[in-house]
């Protein structure tokens, strides 16, 4: 029986050194395909996590909005927070905020972005032990929670355009420089307002590289948050 086997491994084809040559050759070019398309592939990742980490960042506010965190300011007492939201400003491409949406004296707020200071720094209540002594603001800022840098991981990353959204989901007409998305509990309520105070139903924001190519963040007015 060994002797059997033996006789068979005489009769077994091996490799041919044309072959072998063949097969390297093939793993050099598909090599130099992948290297010299690295850095095109390293920009597609880090836009499409990018995008994905936007959309997190909505939904991080929603929840946020949902909840009714408490958010301290720098007198360590509870900020007056209506709700939370997300504001995007394309003149500063490069960055997008989560904010705090700060009540007025009257207790309601306009369910949009007013620039103010991060909340850390905010002060909205005269110094006391039980925080119970609120500074009259008539027109409260609303308060910085977080700043997001678009490009951290890439440098070639940067904040598009928005626009609006017609009633089949396809892309609408209209451009706007800044965006405020902002969610009030208890539900919570989406409310939607681009530059110059216009209302909208629903929004698309735009994350691009500089190779041209681009994915958008889909957010509307039932609270659907969706990467396309």
């Amino acid at each position: 029986m060994v002797f059997k086997y033996i006789q068979n491994l005489k009769f077994q084809k091996g490799i041919t050194l044309i072959e072998l040559i063949v097969v390297i050759f093939m793993i050099a070019v598909f090599s130099g395909i992948m290297i010299a398309d690295f850095p095109k592939i390293q920009r597609q990742s880090a836009l499409l996590r990018a995008t994905y980490s936007m959309a997190q960042d909505f939904r991080k506010a929603e929840d946020m909005g949902t909840s009714g965190v408490q958010t301290l300011g720098a007198d360590n007492c509870p900020v007056p927070v209506k709700g939370y939201g997300v504001y995007v400003d394309t003149t500063q491409p490069t960055t997008y905020l989560i904010y705090a949406d700060i009540a007025g004296v009257d207790g309601t707020s306009d369910k949009r972005y007013n620039s103010g200071v991060l909340c850390s720094q905010s002060s909205y209540y005269q110094a006391s032990s039980n925080c119970g002594i609120r500074i009259t603001i008539p027109v409260p800022k609303d308060c910085v929670v977080e700043t997001i840098s678009v490009n951290a991981e890439n440098a070639s990353l940067s904040l598009e355009k928005i626009i609006d959204v017609n009633a089949d989901g396809s892309d609408g007409s209209h451009s706007y420089d800044d965006v405020s998305v902002n969610f009030n509990p208890p539900n919570p309520t989406t409310t939607i307002t681009a530059s110059g105070d216009t209302a909208l139903s629903a929004v698309k924001v735009f994350l691009k590289n500089t190779d041209g190519s681009s994915r958008k963040v889909l957010i509307n007015k039932s609270g659907l948050i969706d990467v396309q």
